[in-house]
């Protein structure tokens, strides 16, 4: 609870996919947030600063599922 990640941004050409498997999160990209819950997903430009929160008052899971992938 009250988890949150840094900001990130990815390259351009960057996508990500969030899918919420239990819990509560903030997902704020650049100028707009979106509170999603259990089953909720969210597709988006990953090269837009954006920060993940958990807003609920216990544990979350997200799946998250990025591309292009870099190593």
């Amino acid at each position: 609870p009250d988890g949150e990640t840094a900001v990130e941004q990815g390259v351009i050409g960057s996508e990500k996919f969030l899918f919420v498997l239990e819990g509560k999160i903030e997902v704020s990209i650049k100028d707009q947030m979106y509170i999603l819950e259990k089953s909720h997903t969210l597709y988006f430009d990953a090269a837009l600063p954006h920060c993940i929160k958990n807003s609920g008052g216990s544990p979350a899971r997200v799946l998250s599922v990025s591309t292009p992938v870099s190593l």
